[in-house]
């Protein structure tokens, strides 16, 4: 498998390629919950198979235009994602990383070795009991 650094796509986030939509659908439409999966779509037809990204997390921003950076694999299409950006009226902004999606996993499984996970640990309480 040969993988790219670094690589950076914007494109939509849209259905799966196997079945191309022929009816106009938005974000709301029930059979986007019919969706095996999502991919990065071009606008020329290209697409990228978005491995590691949760499935909900694609459900989520389908059919906006995001930005994704990552290991680009061109044999097979893919991308593990490092980090996700989608665009909003201010531009790109972060919705997802590698990280986040780690640490959060983290923390609800035991802190997996990291010690604290977010923030500082929590003091002794001072003070008078309520």
């Amino acid at each position: 498998m040969f993988l790219v650094p670094k690589s950076r796509l914007t494109a939509e986030i849209v259905g799966s390629p196997a079945k191309p939509n022929t009816v106009e659908v938005d974000r709301l439409d029930p059979h986007i919950a019919l969706e095996r999966d999502f991919v990065l779509q071009k606008p020329n037809g290209d697409y990228f198979f978005l491995t590691n990204l949760p499935r909900e997390t694609k459900v989520r921003h389908a059919l906006k235009k995001a930005r994704v950076t990552g290991k680009l694999d061109e044999c097979y299409n893919a991308v593990v994602v490092d980090e996700l950006q989608i665009e909003d009226s201010g531009g790109f902004r972060t919705v997802w990383t590698e990280r986040a999606q780690y640490l959060e996993w983290s923390y609800f499984q035991g802190t997996g070795g990291l010690g604290p996970v977010v923030g500082n640990p929590p003091r002794p309480h001072r003070g008078k009991r309520l």
